[in-house]
């Protein structure tokens, strides 16, 4: 940190000794991957929060564009026509992701690879009268499979 000269305790002249402090370079990437730190073409939405997630520097952090669309088509599903976990539970579960995700199908930019529903009893300290769906999908424009949990049914 440089020393200033001067006769008031905060410094009044322009005189200086030392060196001056630096300050890193900025990150100028826009949508940086958490990991990677390249740019990416979506904002990273939190699963748990369902919020944009940030750097540490405050910037916002990147996803891939159809990762991002399938994040939000699966939290935008509305499960509450399922009223009763019949014989048919797993197939109105999977009829109901299939058809948040058509668009993207028909636009040839996923593949769902699988869709495994299990009873949320299941689960330690789940509650039986929920489920818990998982998605395991392909983005067609990447090589690199992808699995996003649905909630709330």
């Amino acid at each position: 940190m440089g020393f200033g000269a001067g006769l008031a305790p905060a410094g009044t002249s322009l005189a200086g000794y030392g060196t001056l402090d630096t300050a890193p370079a900025p990150n100028l990437v826009p949508l940086p991957d958490p990991v990677t730190g390249l740019p990416l073409t979506g904002r990273l939405i939190s699963q748990p929060s369902k919020d944009y997630s940030f750097t540490a520097d405050g910037r916002l952090q990147g996803m891939p564009t159809v990762r991002q669309l399938v994040l939000i088509a699966i939290t935008d599903v509305d499960f509450s026509a399922i009223t009763e976990k019949g014989p048919n539970y797993t197939q109105q579960v999977s009829a109901q992701v299939q058809a948040a995700l058509s668009v993207l199908i028909a636009q040839k930019q996923v593949r769902i690879v699988s869709i495994q529903v299990n009873d949320g009893a299941a689960i330690a300290g789940g509650n039986p009268d929920s489920g818990v769906g998982i998605v395991n999908w392909q983005d067609l424009t990447s090589t690199t499979p992808q699995a996003v949990i649905p909630t709330g049914f």
